[in-house]
């Protein structure tokens, strides 16, 4: 029987798909470029070589780069207004409040919508917003709340798309390797953005101009993204409710303990590491007397050591467990974060002697770049390392443990936590910084929050087993690929029942 034309909303997605095709000559040329110089490295059969998973990556890269980045210049944007930590926290609740709201609604409209669909819808609103707010609207709090707020409501909609077209493009053999380089590329992105791209705009021309780069940055996502289609993804689209299936994940994890207080750890990680890049423009501002867009120095740095901490986490958790591993980590961030609340003290300027980073300021003349800034640039390193440390091997304990088929749920609880705990401490502790100041919350924040994380650690010890090491290898078909073309999903009704201490 003969092909049928597509009819109906699946013609005009075809039609209107076809028209941004047709810009792929220009849009597609980075993506090209940068995975042609990689083809000379990586063999054929790397997950990286797959066509329609570079379309996803690049997609990703250019969406969390942009997204990232709106939240960067709106954070920055309020302490030019005049505003202190309440005022900047109000944009970090703004970030939190859709996670909580939103996020099973958004996993709902992301299911019932062909995932290439729904991401370049979302992609193209986005980048609506961004536009909007910068040629339409008065720069005031208020305005950087609702961009946020409304950006980050439609990433729950992005996010459990763009992870569930991780298997549609990949085989089930690489599975595990295309979700670590699709978190790579992720924080690659973000460092991108954050880092370069808005304080650099920021310097030169202001938020706005941040914000139609996000505009422009999210376009190219949308032309990206409609290239990475699927047989598999032609659900209709139209909205259902959210199934009320978490139950049986719920259940799973209290048969587990032991796994439910590691997600624990990774809530808590979380919501140290939300607040303190929420107040890191006021302690550049209040602390290190320079300008809040001289943010990105500092968490700049603290970027550098969590992807030097890519390379370590493997041979630790090897040697130590994830356990072990997240408990060290997390003494990092904390001695990071006290060693920065003392900067204005004096205390800690005997690591000037031994800083790499005052004389790399002085060998290049770089004069924005202050003793404390340089100092808190040093100190920043194991902040991210120790964050780093804790946050990956954390994720590999949960994928290491939790059945393939409740993964996603797991995660989504986690993110879910995250969330609803950040927002009471994060007011708290920025009204504590705004009646005294930064440094004391920097001093004070991590000895607490360590002592539950310590306590979390050691109640997981008590409760499960550690599995062996060698069942720990996800990077295999980053080289070497499957010849399945095709990924086998598991249902919740067919998922093992696992022993704490057993591999999923």
């Amino acid at each position: 029987m003969a092909n049928q034309p597509p009819q109906g909303s699946a013609a005009r997605e075809q039609r209107a798909f076809g028209a941004i095709g047709k810009l792929d000559p220009v849009t597609g040329a980075p993506e090209r470029a940068v995975f042609g110089i990689m083809g000379y490295f990586l063999p054929d059969t790397s997950v990286v070589r797959r066509p329609k998973f570079q379309h996803l990556l690049a997609a990703k890269f250019f969406a969390d780069m942009g997204r990232d980045s709106v939240r960067y210049a709106s954070l920055v944007g309020v302490i030019y207004l005049g505003g202190g930590a309440f005022a900047s926290s109000l944009i970090g609740i703004a970030a939190l409040i859709p996670g909580i709201i939103f996020a099973l609604y958004g996993g709902a409209i992301s299911d019932s919508l062909p995932k290439r669909v729904a991401l370049a819808g979302v992609y193209l609103l986005d980048a609506a917003l961004c536009l909007s707010v910068a040629f339409f609207f008065d720069d005031t709090i208020a305005v950087y709340f609702m961009l946020v707020f409304l950006v980050t409501s439609l990433t729950q909609i992005a996010s459990p798309a763009e992870q569930t077209l991780v298997p549609l493009v990949n085989t089930e053999a690489q599975l595990a390797t295309a979700n670590s380089v699709m978190g790579m590329v992720s924080s690659i992105g973000t460092a991108a953005g954050t880092a370069f791209m808005a304080p650099i705009l920021l310097h030169v021309a202001g938020t706005n101009a941040v914000f139609v780069a996000c505009a422009v940055l999210l376009l190219l996502a949308m032309t990206r993204i409609v290239q990475a289609d699927s047989p598999r993804d032609v659900a209709a689209g139209k909205f259902v409710r959210p199934k009320q299936d978490y139950s049986a994940v719920m259940r799973w994890l209290f048969a587990n303990r032991s796994i439910m207080t590691m997600i624990g750890v990774s809530a808590v990680g979380g919501m140290g590491y939300q607040i303190i890049s929420t107040l890191a423009p006021t302690f550049v501002y209040e602390v290190l007397d320079t300008d809040p867009a001289n943010t990105v120095f500092v968490m700049g740095m603290a970027g550098v050591g969590m992807t030097l901490s890519l390379f370590i986490v493997p041979p630790m958790i090897k040697r130590f467990g994830e356990r072990v591993t997240a408990g060290v980590g997390f003494l990092m961030l904390a001695t990071g974060l006290v060693g920065l609340g003392l900067i204005n003290q004096g205390i800690v300027d005997f690591l000037n002697v031994i800083n790499p980073i005052h004389w790399l300021v002085e060998l290049f003349n770089i004069d924005q770049i202050n003793e404390k800034v340089q100092l808190a640039m040093f100190i920043s390193l194991p902040v991210g390392f120790g964050m780093g440390l804790t946050d990956n091997s954390v994720k590999t304990y949960l994928n290491r443990r939790v059945p393939v088929a409740y993964q996603g749920r797991a995660f989504a609880i986690r993110n879910l936590s995250e969330s609803a705990l950040t927002i009471i401490p994060l007011l708290g502790l920025a009204a504590l910084a705004t009646w005294t100041t930064v440094s004391l919350v920097l001093f004070i924040m991590p000895a607490v929050f360590y002592v539950v994380i310590l306590g979390l650690l050691r109640l997981s010890a008590k409760m499960g087993t550690e599995i062996p090491p060698e069942e720990s290898g996800v990077f295999k078909t980053f080289w070497e690929a499957s010849d399945d073309e095709e990924i086998s999903s598991m249902s919740v009704m067919d998922a093992p029942k696992l022993d704490d201490g057993a591999a999923s």
